[in-house]
């Protein structure tokens, strides 16, 4: 917790600009501001951005409460813990004092948040220090009012906001009028190619997940990888593979890999469909999973079957870095993360699209893979496997955004603290 003592003294000190550096003019310090880093792709871009920043030769701060992800932050930079996470307009703007006196106490040179709460906090930091904030938009947040839309903006508000795919990019137009075109930056989300490599995942590994899942001798795995919520259409997959194993695929098994994070309602709901269904031989409810190559190594065919729109779907990315075919709804980014006619030739596909919503042609989209032949499951299991290497690696997402900080530190310090608080 950062020093709260003289607080006038200390805020008037923060508003005048940093009369240092905090090292060598071309090495940044950068802090990215998040609730958690339990799991999922919001907290997996946080780890992938602080462990480049150091390989970079920057300093990478992270403030957060942490969770199961942070370790890779302590091996690289420095965790800070800070609840930021709270609606409570008192708390946030009190986080906004804490966060600016943290930045100056470390020489922050940007701020990068990835929340919505904490986007308010940051703002307030921003504003108090002069220091720059990139904010990104990591899902298409729901807005059922104006109130709802203004709480949403403060990701917008800061130098730059980076949009994780084109769908969200575009929601973002439509949504906030005022954001200059200019300060919309699209920066998918990257897979790492080291970790999802078939090559890399071994015999044992495989074994070991599939006896965790407790699955059966010739089981064909159809794996839907994600939090288990309501817009993620866990529901809509559920029936899906109640029609085919009404129609006779006795070895079909779902399974659901990822917690509820304390969504407990619609976790039991599932729970419930599944025993209503009588299909507790076919569907596994498996928590989080720490070996997720080794999950994908052991799966068909991987679904996404969300009725809402999302951000850029990572999960989906990394089935088809490991080769595997997938089945995607057609909300949101559901058409960006895979290679599916008519946009594509059937020669060029990766997998398939399906109305969100519908379990009966899910159903049919899962069966299609699993009736593909050998050569042909092969042929697009190797297009899915390119075109995720060749167009979604972590690389390129890290060094997109590293570029990033430098192109909005830099016009920091050319307009000055005064103008970069209007950024």
């Amino acid at each position: 917790m950062p020093e709260e003592g003289h607080g006038r003294k200390r805020l008037r000190f923060m508003q005048q600009p940093n009369p240092t550096q905090p090292g060598p003019a071309d090495r940044l310090t950068v802090m990215q501001i998040i609730p958690a880093l339990e799991s999922g792709g919001a907290e997996l871009g946080t780890v992938q951005v602080a462990e480049a920043l150091c390989k970079a030769g920057h300093r990478a701060l992270v403030v957060s409460r942490g969770g199961r992800m942070e370790t890779p932050i302590h091996d690289c930079g420095k965790l800070i813990r800070l609840d930021v996470a709270s609606k409570n307009p008192l708390t946030i703007i009190a986080n906004g004092v804490r966060l600016a006196l943290l930045a100056r106490r470390e020489g922050v040179d940007v701020l990068h948040v990835r929340s919505r709460a904490p986007s308010w906090s940051t703002l307030i930091a921003s504003k108090l220090t002069g220091i720059p904030y990139i904010g990104t938009y990591h899902t298409i947040y729901r807005e059922q009012s104006g109130l709802k839309n203004l709480y949403n903006s403060a990701v917008v508000r800061g130098a730059r906001v980076i949009a994780v795919g084109d769908e969200t990019a575009a929601v973002m137009r439509q949504r906030y009028p005022f954001l200059p075109a200019a300060r919309i930056v699209t920066i998918h989300r990257g897979v790492d190619l080291n970790v999802f490599d078939p090559a890399a995942v071994t015999a044992e590994r495989k074994a070991a997940l599939a006896a965790a899942w407790r699955l059966p001798e010739g089981a064909e795995v159809a794996l839907l990888p994600g939090r288990i919520v309501h817009r993620k259409g866990h529901h809509v997959f559920i029936r899906a593979i109640h029609r085919l194993v009404e129609g006779g695929r006795d070895n079909l098994v779902g399974v659901c890999a990822g917690d509820d994070q304390g969504r407990s309602r619609y976790h039991d709901e599932m729970a419930a469909l599944v025993a209503s269904l009588d299909l507790e031989d076919h569907i596994r409810f498996v928590g989080h999973c720490e070996d997720m190559p080794a999950a994908y190594a052991l799966s068909r065919v991987a679904v996404s079957a969300a009725v809402e729109s999302e951000g850029l779907q990572r999960a989906i990315l990394e089935a088809q870095a490991m080769g595997v075919p997938v089945v995607v709804s057609d909300v949101g980014s559901g058409i960006e993360v895979v290679r599916a006619t008519p946009r594509v030739a059937e020669s060029e596909t990766t997998g398939y699209n399906v109305q969100a919503g519908d379990p009966e042609a899910l159903a049919e989209a899962i069966d299609r893979v699993l009736r593909l032949a050998p050569a042909d499951y092969d042929a697009m299991s190797g297009r899915a496997s390119a075109w995720a290497r060749g167009s979604f690696s972590h690389e390129v997402f890290t060094a997109k955004t590293l570029a990033l900080y430098r192109e909005v530190v830099d016009e920091a310090r050319g307009a000055g603290p005064a103008a970069a608080q209007k950024a």
